[in-house]
Order: C-alpha cells, then structure tokens, then sequence
C-alpha cells in the first residue's frame, strides 16, 4: 500500500487468504475516541511526507524499513 492512497488503516490485511490483524481497534475513554498508535503512526507519516514535499530542499532523508521475512512465510 503506498502511504499516500492510505486514508484509514485498516484492521487486517485486505488479502483473503491472509486476513493478518494489521493493527488494534480504537478504544474509547468518556465517550472520546483514542486512535490506535499505528493510526497516529500513518497520519504522522502522511504530514511528515506533505511537508517534505513543500520544502524540497531539505538536507535529510527519511527512510524506513520492514522485516518481510514474516510476510514471505504467509
């Protein structure tokens, strides 16, 4: 999934044959939702990418990495 078509994460993986809890629901505290740390995760990643995006010159990069071993094994 490209980070910029993701709007909400969701629950498990959209593959039938997989169905992978991909995060945990959001809970609720006095009646006020509290997003799951992989929703905050994905809505800091989307502004972090826009204002990259605005300031081209920046001199760093971003970059992150995942361990597909797991997903190759499914």
């Amino acid at each position: 999934m490209s980070p910029d078509s993701v709007g909400e994460p969701p629950i498990h993986c959209l593959r039938p044959e997989c169905k992978s809890p991909w995060r945990a629901q959001d809970t609720y505290v006095n009646s006020q939702a509290v997003r799951s740390p992989f929703c905050n995760f994905v809505d800091g990643l989307a502004m972090i990418r826009k204002w990259m995006a605005e300031n081209p010159n920046l001199p760093f990069t971003i970059i992150l990495e995942f361990d597909e071993t797991e997903m190759m094994k499914k």
